[in-house]
C-alpha cells in the first residue's frame, strides 16, 4: 500500500513538473511574441526576438537578441540589435492587469545608422514612431492588454556605426552606461508594451546623436544628417509628450558627460604639455586658446542639433 502511495506521489510530481515546464513554454513564447510584436507595430519595420525565458522563482525575465530591421531601400543589415535585455518584475503582477517592473536592463546595444541620399534609415523608422503616436491620439483609448509600471530602466554598452557615402563608416562608442529612474512617472496606471517600446527608441537615439554632436570636425555630410535626425527626433517627442522629453534629457546629461570627460581628459595633456613648452600656466592657455574653441563647438553643436531638446 504504502509503495503504491509514493508511486502515486512521484508520477503526481512529475505531471506537475511536465506541466510546469509546458506553461513556461508558453509563456516564454508568448511573450517573444508580444515583444516582437509590440515593436514591429510602433517602429513600423519587422522587430524580433529569439528567445525570452521567464524564471518565476526568481521573478525574471531574460531575452536575447533583438533585432530591429531597416526599412525598404536600405542595407539588409539590422538597423538596431540588442544582445540581451533583463527584466525584474513582481511575478505576482503577472496575474494583475498591471505588471510592476523594478529594472529593465538593455546590455550591448548596437545601432547603425544608415545615409542614402537626402535621407536616412532612421528617420523612416522615426516617422514611422511619430506617425503611430499620431494614430494612436486620434483612435478612442484603447485599454486592453497589460499595462507596465517601471521604476528603473538601465542602459549599458551602447555602440553605433553610421554609414555615408563619402565618410564611409564611422563607429561609435556611445554610452557605457545610462541609468534612468521613474520612467513612468507621468503615468501612475502604467503604460501597454507598445507604448514602452515607443519609449525606448527615442532614448537611444538622442543618445546616439549627442556622441555625434560632441565629435570635434564632424564631416558635413554628417552634421546635415544630425539636424535632420534632430528634428525627426523632436516631432517624435512632442507627440509622445513631456514624460519623454524628461527622460531624453536625463539620458542627454549621462551622455554629454562622458563626452566632457573625454574632451577633459585629451584637452587637459595637450594644455600641460602647452605650458610647459612656453612657460605659461595651465590656466592661462585654458582661458586663452580653449576657451574660444569651446564656444566654437557648443555653437556646432547647436547648430546641428537643432530645437530638439527646446533650448
Amino acid at each position: 500500500m504504502l509503495k503504491k502511495i509514493l508511486i502515486g506521489l512521484v508520477a503526481l510530481v512529475v505531471v506537475l513538473l511536465i506541466a510546469g515546464a509546458v506553461v513556461l513554454m508558453i509563456v516564454d513564447s508568448r511573450l517573444a511574441g508580444a515583444v516582437s510584436a509590440a515593436g514591429t507595430e510602433k517602429l513600423g519595420v519587422e522587430t524580433k526576438v529569439e528567445t525570452v525565458n521567464v524564471d518565476p522563482l526568481r521573478g525574471e525575465v531574460h531575452a536575447a537578441t533583438l533585432t530591429v530591421a531597416n526599412p525598404p531601400d536600405y542595407s539588409d543589415n539590422k538597423a538596431l540589435t540588442l544582445g540581451e535585455f533583463n527584466v525584474d518584475v513582481t511575478m505576482g503582477s503577472l496575474l494583475s492587469d498591471t505588471v510592476e517592473v523594478a529594472l529593465i536592463g538593455l546590455k550591448d546595444l548596437h545601432v547603425r545608422i544608415e545615409k542614402s541620399g537626402d535621407g536616412n534609415n532612421f528617420s523612416v523608422i522615426m516617422g514611422n514612431l511619430k506617425k503611430s503616436e499620431e494614430d494612436e491620439e486620434e483612435e478612442p483609448e484603447n485599454e486592453e492588454g497589460k499595462k507596465f509600471i517601471v521604476r528603473t530602466l538601465l542602459l549599458e554598452n551602447i555602440t553605433a556605426v553610421v554609414v555615408a557615402p563619402i565618410v564611409g563608416e564611422l563607429e561609435l562608442d556611445v554610452a557605457e552606461r545610462i541609468e534612468l529612474n521613474d520612467v513612468m512617472s507621468d503615468n501612475a496606471e502604467g503604460l501597454l508594451l507598445s507604448e514602452l517600446t515607443g519609449r525606448i527608441m527615442p532614448l537611444i537615439m538622442s543618445a546616439v546623436m549627442n556622441k555625434l554632436s560632441g565629435i570635434a570636425d564632424l564631416p558635413a555630410e554628417l552634421v546635415g544628417m544630425v539636424g535632420q535626425l534632430g528634428g525627426d527626433l523632436d516631432g517624435v517627442i512632442g507627440a509622445m509628450g513631456g514624460g519623454v522629453a524628461d527622460l531624453v534629457n536625463s539620458a542627454k546629461s549621462q551622455v554629454l558627460e562622458g563626452v566632457l570627460e573625454d574632451a577633459g581628459g585629451a584637452v587637459g595633456n595637450i594644455v600641460e604639455g602647452v605650458g610647459e613648452g612656453l612657460g605659461e600656466t595651465v590656466d592661462d592657455v585654458v582661458e586663452d586658446t580653449v576657451g574660444e574653441g569651446v564656444e566654437d563647438a557648443a555653437d556646432k553643436v547647436k547648430e546641428g542639433i537643432g530645437n530638439l531638446f527646446g533650448e
